[in-house]
């Protein structure tokens, strides 16, 4: 049985599109929903509605725009959470940011610039 993502709760069925980390892609992505990478990934990741998750081993590089990031593995390349930002202890961010909420662990590596969104 795949293990839960932190993108779903309890009590809500989300749509979810989850890439193993057996997986290397590389190219544009762009989404409405919900993004889970665990994968080898080059290109850029867009959709101003959805969420992306960046798991642990995952190796990320690429120019990020969504709603909601959350950060758990490694990533090169600049991101814009148009609504929050979160990295978790394991990750590693080696870019600039661009959000309105910005959450980070203990732990984290960051490399880059940080840039507040106004509302």
């Amino acid at each position: 049985m795949p293990k839960k993502s932190i993108l779903q709760s309890k009590n809500s069925k989300i749509n979810l599109t989850q890439i193993a980390d057996e997986v290397e892609m590389t190219g544009d992505l762009n989404f409405t929903d919900n993004l889970e990478l665990n994968c080898k990934y080059s290109g850029k990741i867009n959709s101003s509605k959805g969420n992306v998750l960046i798991d642990d081993n995952a190796d990320i590089q690429a120019n990020i725009v969504s709603s909601n990031i959350i950060i758990k593995g490694k990533i090169k390349g600049n991101l814009k959470a148009l609504d929050f930002l979160e990295m978790h202890p394991t990750a590693k961010l080696y870019g600039n940011i661009k959000t309105k909420k910005l959450k980070i662990s203990d732990g984290v590596v960051f490399e880059g610039k940080c840039e507040m969104i106004q509302d």
